[in-house]
């Protein structure tokens, strides 16, 4: 989970874990093509990340208690408990795991933000290529804009960039 600012954070509070407890399952977090920047947690109590845009129901907390809802949108977790289930500890996970259907897949409020500006700055605004980003062979962590000013992930000493890094 880590401290640096490619790391995973809660969305209750965006911050690192206190603990540093995780579950993720082997081969996870992969990134896969540089776009899998959220979690969710599956039968067995093991993490998965996956790309934001995926559908699947929601588990939340009130900073207590995490209950299980369908249906719902993650602001409803937001406006009506507190946010996405925050999960610290090995017990935490299987209150997590206990309150959903066996082999449902459900979002937790882990995300990581792997893209800054150069001066360290964020922003929530993205122009990818329609196709995406692929980080290929993991060696993709430069930002770059073609003429329809759109975004790709290139090799740092390939093309000219737009001050926009993997961090």
């Amino acid at each position: 989970m880590g401290n640096e600012s490619n790391s995973w954070r809660w969305s209750a509070t965006g911050q690192h874990s206190r603990t540093g407890f995780q579950s993720w399952d082997s081969n996870n977090p992969d990134y896969h093509h540089g776009m899998e920047t959220c979690a969710f947690l599956a039968g067995g109590g093991m993490w998965f990340d996956t790309q934001c845009s995926d559908s699947y129901t929601f588990l939340c907390f009130n900073g207590k208690k995490i209950c299980y809802l369908q249906g719902f949108q993650t602001l409803y977790c937001r406006y009506n408990h507190k946010d996405l289930a925050m999960i610290e500890s090995q017990e935490k996970n299987v209150e997590a795991q206990n309150a959903i259907p066996s082999n449902s897949m459900v979002w937790i409020g882990l995300y990581r933000e792997p893209w800054t500006w150069s001066d360290g700055s964020t922003s929530s605004f993205r122009n990818w290529y329609p196709s995406g980003l692929d980080n290929y062979n993991g060696n993709q962590h430069c930002g770059t804009e073609n003429s329809d000013h759109e975004w790709g992930d290139e090799l740092s000493d390939l093309h000219i960039f737009m001050g926009l890094k993997m961090a």
